[in-house]
């Protein structure tokens, strides 16, 4: 079950480190969903809720990989860039369906084992960090509009919409739009830490007590 608590941490927090004209990310977000991929294959006997979602994992896996590289290459405008932020909202929101079916899953084993462990607030904070996630999505949104006057002309035409519904306001209060987002995203932070520490503390009560049922180490 550890490895559940592993993929989250990876999942949910990202450290980034600049090197020259590279941006390595430190935790790389697709090793999360790779371990879950990992688990859930072995986990879904168990579970219903890992059942069926192995496909999704996967296509999550192979997107982020392909995302982690050009943030890493710090493509940050034209197409590319364009295609991974549409991209980035389609993922985000199956990432949190998929991060909630493995929440859920947790909580369904430890409880048909009969393993007593705090779960409940890590639903309380998950609810709460898929409404700043959806909020703090207004950071990037005006991001586009910023980038679209270094652009001009030559801005792909998918982020013209966004720029044309953003030119109807005073760049004063794109400004404060915009700081309340990062004001979002830095609460989001708070929210993920404590998210990664209750499920940590969930996935390692569980083994334990598991392994001391049964005298051995169990997945």
């Amino acid at each position: 079950m550890i490895k559940l608590a592993i993929g989250v941490l990876f999942v949910l927090m990202n450290f980034s480190h600049d090197i020259g004209d590279l941006s390595i990310n430190i935790l790389p977000e697709f090793v999360g969903w790779l371990l879950f991929l990992s688990a859930a294959e072995k986990l879904k006997t168990k579970s219903e809720y890992f059942d069926k979602i192995s496909g999704a994992l996967f296509f999550m896996s192979m997107y982020k990989i392909a995302d982690y590289i050009v943030s890493m290459l710090n493509v940050n405008a034209g197409t590319i860039a364009t295609v991974f932020f549409y991209g980035g909202i389609v993922t985000t929101i199956l990432g949190l369906y998929l991060l909630y079916r493995i929440f859920c899953g947790i909580e369904d084993i430890t409880q048909k084992d009969d393993v007593r462990v705090k779960t409940g607030r890590i639903f309380v904070l998950f609810k709460i960090n898929v409404v700043i996630t959806i909020l703090a999505y207004v950071n990037s949104v005006t991001g586009i509009y910023y980038n679209y006057l270094n652009w001009g002309e030559v801005a792909p035409g998918l982020t013209r919409p966004i720029f044309k519904f953003l030119s109807m306001f005073p760049d004063n209060v794109i400004s404060i739009i915009s700081g309340v987002a990062v004001a979002l995203i830095l609460v989001g932070v708070v929210i993920k830490f404590l998210i990664i520490l209750f499920t940590f503390e969930a996935c390692t009560d569980y083994d334990k007590i598991m392994t001391e049922r049964s005298g051995r180490k169990e997945y």
